[in-house]
């Protein structure tokens, strides 16, 4: 030990087990930084998580220009757990909202040996309530400029769903991005995309239902479906909407 001093011969050992009863008082410092650790959105609410110290009392706000709050949630406690959630509802349905936690109180701790904790702490963060309501192609223009190669059209003849399996193409070649790719009904309908995909077009022939997944497709130039079938097309939103075409772009019959 530093700064202690033993008179005569210390003895003893390692010890594994105590027989008294034993309880956990606190876990962590009452000095931990507040900090909100996720924002995780479901709408209409979104769950905060943050991280607490034992002992201590929180409260949320909501705000939708982060100057006026709206009170959510009070009197939330923690016990034997060094973090804490909750789930409000939003003040709206779009846009960036704002929440803050605050830390209102905080249990009696030892301070012998330690600085004294603040109680009173505050964190703020933002998050994006825009849905992924993806809208409906209702009209689809003819398709005019875009290569139509015969190694763009789906064959599926490896038997997987994967786009980039080149036996799954007519040519065994993989579409380029200035190919129209084109879909005439050959199984197996629902393609995994792998990674972010570039093309020029897209064809549907034919009654199958096809769905491609797993990331987005970006189409430099229209859609086109040569069949009376309906068909839906949707996209997720992103930055650069007006150019990104269907993360899933679905037909129905």
């Amino acid at each position: 030990m530093v700064g202690r001093w033993f008179y005569g011969t210390p003895t003893g050992g390692t010890i594994t087990t105590i027989s008294e009863t034993v309880s956990n008082q606190f876990l962590g410092g009452g000095n931990r930084p507040l900090a909100i650790t996720n924002a995780a959105v479901a709408s209409p609410n979104v769950t905060l998580t943050w991280n607490a110290v034992e002992g201590g009392t929180y409260s949320v706000d909501a705000s939708a220009n982060n100057s006026t709050w709206t009170s959510k949630a009070t009197g939330l406690t923690v016990t034997n757990a060094n973090t804490k959630s909750n789930t409000h509802a939003t003040l709206g349905s779009s846009g960036t909202e704002y929440a803050r936690v605050n830390r209102t109180a905080l249990a009696t701790y030892d301070s012998t040996g330690t600085v004294a904790a603040t109680v009173a702490q505050t964190t703020s963060t933002s998050f994006n309530l825009s849905t992924n309501t993806a809208p409906t192609l209702t009209t689809i223009s003819t398709l005019t400029g875009a290569n139509v190669a015969d190694g763009a059209i789906w064959t599926g003849n490896e038997g997987t769903s994967l786009w980039s399996v080149a036996s799954n193409w007519i040519d065994v070649s993989l579409p380029l991005s200035t190919d129209t790719v084109q879909f005439t009904g050959a199984a197996p309908c629902a393609i995994t995309l792998g990674v972010d995909r570039v093309a020029a077009g897209l064809s549907f022939s034919g009654n199958s239902a096809y769905s491609l997944t797993g990331n987005a497709l970006t189409l430099n130039d229209v859609a086109t479906l040569s069949t009376t079938n309906s068909r839906t097309v949707s996209r997720r939103p992103s930055p650069s909407a007006a150019a990104r075409v269907p993360r899933l772009i679905q037909t129905q019959r």
